[in-house]
Parts: structure tokens; C-alpha cells; sequence
């Protein structure tokens, strides 16, 4: 049996198990024990505990179980078998940002580091992390520049501009160009403004804290229309999970890549940004509607301090019960696991 990453169209390559043993080492289990199949959702080991797999905590039993957590912002874990994705990771958030538990320096374990794009908010501490786990880091050219700056190897790094398809062991990634979010300058402008009016001023400490936290990443304003990337993991048993880690306009590929497949079983798409839900809801909700998924998880809708203030889920969760009542919209708290069986598409939400 061969083991790699293949990607397309440019290329294709083909990694045999000696080279992925030097390479690719995501690719193989990393505890040598048996898949159970026919382990109830319930009784998984992950649906127990708030110790997330990339910290020490136990990754499924059964082979069809998907453990998915949200670390805040746009950060998630994705579990399975035996192996840890991590999607955007900003874990050292700074001040006045509620703490996730855990901190970059506790991740020991990740195969696969997935960025959406990169601001700090979703890149900050994919450094670190790569450099203790070794796990190779997937983005579009702006984002693996950064890594690369910031003493990642060429060896760790997948770059993708949208279009790629990569395929490892248990499952595949489709890389799509996407577009970041546009929001009004009058709207970022009024969501400080709520923010600082209903809050005691910054220390001179937790300035100087914020500003080198923004530092930990780019505003290079080619992010928008060339940096942001979404990503399709389809598991060997079919399942489909999307991730798009900002609400802006669909893309033309968005819509191509779609129309190849009749929809997902899981998407995780933002739901960020404005002072009043509905607006951000006919950003959203559109973007749902192209992804069709069965499960709906949102992100990037809590507070990030001195920009982005919580957006409520109910009135976007509603909006879809009245306009995709096939989708089941579910939120979780940081760490909170999301257990899906892949094949029967029963869900549970533990901690």
C-alpha cells in the first residue's frame, strides 16, 4: 500500500511509505490500535471530556466518529482515527479575549494544520505549533510566505492558490479560492466604538499586548481577493465537511466547485462582524445555501476585543430552519465536543 499527498492540476505526486515515513509522518497512525466499527456515538471517549487530542486528550474509537471542537475565532480540532486537523489556530489571544483553557504551548499533537487565511486572528500561532508537532501546514501563497518568514520549512509547507487537490491517508482536500470578508469601514468603525463605550479603557500593558498580538500575522489587502482560501475534506467513508473561515462574497470557483457535488454533510462557515445580525445573516446565509450542508457550524462569531463584538446565533439559526429546514444549525462552547458518526450522521454535543 502506497501513502502521500497527491495534488492537482498542476501535479501529482506520489509519496511511497518509505518517503512518507520521513515526510509525511501525518499519515500514519500515531497509537497502533484497532478501529472499532460498531462503538455507539455515546460511549466515544472524546464526548466526555473537554481535553481536547491536539493537548493530550484521546482521539475516537470507532473509525466513523468525527470529534470536532471549536477553539474560538475560526480555530476548530477535527479527530478521527487517529489523527488531529487543526483548522486556523490563534490560541494566545491577549487581552480582554476570553480565555480558551489551554494556550499554543500545550498543543502537542497535530498532522494537519488547515489556514483559511492570513490575519492574525487565524495564523498567530500555526508557528509555534507546527514547529512542536511537525505537522505540515496548508495555505494559499500569502499565507505559507509568512510561515516561511517566520522559520517554517519548505519541507512542512502545502501552498495552494484554489484549484489543488491533495489526498492523504483516510482523506482528501479540495483547496477553493474564496474571498475574505468586506466589511464597511462605518461598521468596523462602530463596532470598536460599542466595544471601548462599554468597557473600562485598555492598560498601558494591555495596549502594548495588543498591538504585538496584531503583529503575529499580515494585512496585506491582497488577503481579500488572493489569501483566503476554503477547503472541502472529503473522509474515506464520503463524508464531506467544508470550512470557510470568512463570510465574504461567493466566488466564481465556489460556485464551479459546487456544482461538481450535490452538497456536504457538514460545513463550518464564519458568521462575523456586523453591529446587527441580519446583516450579517445575508452574508452567511447565501453561503450556507451554496454549501448545503446537512450540519451547520458556525464561527468566528464571538468577541474579538477591539474589533469584532458577539453575534448572536439565534436569529441566524432561525433563518435557517426557515429557509434550509433540512439543515441542523448547532453551536457549541470552546472545547465543547461534537461528536458526528460519518456513516449513520448521528450527532452529539458532550462537555
Amino acid at each position: 500500500m502506497s501513502l502521500g499527498l497527491s495534488s492537482r492540476p498542476a501535479r501529482r505526486h506520489v509519496l511511497r511509505a518509505g518517503a512518507a515515513l520521513l515526510v509525511a509522518p501525518y499519515l500514519l497512525p500515531r497509537v497502533a490500535r484497532a478501529q472499532q466499527t460498531s462503538v455507539e456515538l455515546s460511549d466515544d471517549p472524546t464526548l466526555s471530556t473537554l481535553t481536547q487530542a491536539s493537548v493530550g486528550g484521546p482521539t475516537p474509537t470507532s473509525a466513523d466518529t468525527l470529534t470536532i471542537r471549536w477553539l474560538g475565532c475560526a480555530n476548530h480540532e477535527l479527530a478521527f482515527r487517529n489523527k488531529v486537523i487543526l483548522l486556523d489556530a490563534w490560541y494566545d489571544r491577549g487581552p480582554r479575549n476570553r480565555p480558551l483553557g489551554f494556550g499554543p504551548k500545550d498543543v502537542t499533537r497535530a498532522d494537519l494544520i488547515i489556514n483559511g487565511h492570513a490575519h492574525f486572528d487565524h495564523i498567530a500561532d500555526i508557528p509555534e505549533v507546527a514547529r512542536r508537532t511537525g505537522a505540515h501546514v496548508m495555505g494559499a501563497p500569502i499565507s505559507t510566505g509568512y510561515l516561511r518568514s517566520q522559520g517554517l520549512p519548505d519541507s512542512q509547507l502545502l501552498t495552494t492558490a484554489g484549484g489543488e487537490h491533495f489526498d492523504f491517508d483516510g482523506f482528501s482536500v479540495d483547496a477553493i479560492l474564496a474571498q475574505h470578508s468586506t466589511l464597511p469601514a462605518d461598521v468596523l468603525a462602530k463596532l470598536r466604538e460599542s466595544l471601548a463605550a462599554d468597557a473600562t479603557p485598555l492598560s498601558a500593558e494591555e495596549q502594548q499586548q495588543a498591538a504585538d498580538n496584531r503583529t503575529r500575522g499580515l494585512s496585506d489587502p491582497l488577503i481579500v481577493t488572493e489569501g483566503t482560501i476554503a477547503y472541502l475534506i472529503t473522509f474515506d467513508n464520503g463524508f464531506r465537511l467544508a470550512y470557510r473561515n470568512s463570510a465574504g462574497p461567493i466566488t466564481d470557483a465556489e460556485v464551479a466547485f459546487m456544482q461538481r457535488i450535490p452538497g456536504t454533510d457538514l460545513a463550518i462557515i464564519a458568521y462575523q462582524g456586523h453591529v446587527v445580525a441580519e446583516s450579517q445573516m445575508a452574508v452567511t446565509i447565501p453561503l450556507i445555501q451554496l454549501y448545503k450542508p446537512s450540519i451547520y457550524l458556525p464561527t468566528h462569531h464571538d468577541t474579538i476585543y477591539g474589533g469584532f463584538i458577539d453575534q448572536a446565533t439565534e436569529p441566524l439559526f432561525m433563518a435557517i430552519r426557515d429557509v434550509m429546514p433540512e439543515t441542523r444549525p448547532v453551536a457549541s462552547l470552546y472545547r465543547s465536543p461534537v461528536g458526528i458518526n460519518m456513516r449513520t450522521r448521528k450527532l452529539l454535543v458532550g462537555g
